[in-house]
C-alpha cells in the first residue's frame, strides 16, 4: 500500500511534457490557503526527452490496466530540441534495485565544489543522505537547505525539524519558507547540474514510490531554477542552533517515538 504513484506527468502529443511538485488541486494554484501561499516548481520539456515521460505514462498504464497501448505508435517523437546540455527525464520505482532518485542525490552532493541548493517539503533523510550533506558542508561546499514554516502534516514536520541541529552544527544553513508551505522539490549544484521532479528528500519518495524527474547538466533552464531560489530564500527565515536547543521536549519526545515508523509517514 505504499508503494503509490506519487508521479506528476502531463504529456501533449509526445512532443510537449510538465513534471514537477504539482498535483491538480486548488491548494497548488493557491485558490485555497489551507496552509498559507503554497511554493512549488514545475518545469515543461519540449522536444525528443517527452518520450521518456511518455514510456513512462504507458508503462503504468499497461501495468495497471487490461487494455494495454501499443508502445511502438505512440513513442515516436519529432521535434528537435534547440536546448544546450543534456535534459533526462527519468522514472524512479520500488521495484527497481538501483534508488536512482536517491543514488542521483548523492551523486550531486558528493561531486560539489562550491554548493549545494535544496528545496523540500520534508526533511527526513537516512544515515547515508545525512552523512553525504554533512561531509559536503564540511569540506566547504555550501548547502543551503529550504523546508516549509507552515506544514502540512505535523509528525513529518517534527521529524523535519528535529534533524536541523545535527546539520547546522555541521555548517548547513537551513531556512524555512515563511509565507507558507514549500512543496518545490528541487536540487541545484555549482551552476552546472540540478535535479526538477516529484522526490523529496524522504525515505518515502527515495525508496518507496513511483516517481519522475528530470536531470539538467549545462542548459539555461539552470539560471531560471537559480533565479527561483535565491527569490524563495529572501521570503525565508534562517534557523539557529539556538532555535533546534529550545526544540520543546514534547517534540523531541514525539521523534523519537515516530522515527521508527518512519517507512510509512
Amino acid at each position: 500500500m505504499n508503494n503509490r504513484d506519487h508521479r506528476k506527468i502531463i504529456i501533449i502529443d509526445n512532443e510537449i511534457s510538465y513534471t514537477g511538485g504539482i498535483n491538480i488541486a486548488d491548494e497548488y494554484i493557491n485558490k485555497k490557503n489551507k496552509f498559507g501561499f503554497w511554493q512549488d516548481s514545475a518545469l515543461k520539456i519540449k522536444g525528443p526527452a517527452t518520450q521518456t515521460f511518455t514510456e513512462l505514462f504507458l508503462n503504468m498504464w499497461n501495468d495497471l490496466t487490461h487494455k494495454p497501448l501499443n508502445l511502438k505508435n505512440l513513442v515516436q517523437s519529432k521535434i528537435l530540441s534547440l536546448e544546450k546540455g543534456l535534459v533526462m527525464p527519468f522514472g524512479d520505482n520500488p521495484r527497481n534495485k538501483t534508488r536512482l532518485n536517491n543514488t542521483i542525490y548523492l551523486k550531486i552532493i558528493n561531486s560539489a565544489k562550491n554548493y549545494v541548493y535544496i528545496q523540500t517539503p520534508y526533511l527526513v533523510m537516512d544515515e547515508q543522505l545525512t552523512n553525504a550533506v554533512i561531509c559536503a558542508s564540511q569540506s566547504n561546499v555550501k548547502i543551503i537547505i529550504i523546508t516549509p514554516h507552515i506544514f502540512d502534516k505535523f509528525y513529518v514536520h517534527t521529524i523535519t525539524q528535529n534533524s536541523y541541529e545535527n546539520l547546522i552544527s555541521a555548517g548547513v544553513e537551513i531556512y524555512e519558507y515563511t509565507p507558507g508551505f514549500i512543496h518545490s522539490k528541487m536540487v541545484i549544484s555549482d551552476d552546472t547540474i540540478a535535479v526538477l521532479g516529484t522526490a523529496n528528500f524522504d525515505y518515502r519518495s527515495l525508496y518507496m514510490q513511483f516517481e519522475s524527474s528530470v536531470l539538467m547538466y549545462k542548459t539555461d533552464s539552470i539560471k531560471q531554477m537559480l533565479k527561483h531560489f535565491k527569490n524563495v530564500l529572501k521570503q525565508s527565515q534562517q534557523i539557529s542552533i539556538d532555535f533546534c536547543k529550545k526544540t520543546k521536549t514534547l517534540n523531541k519526545i514525539l521523534n523519537l517515538f515516530l522515527k521508527p515508523f518512519i517507512t510509512f509517514l
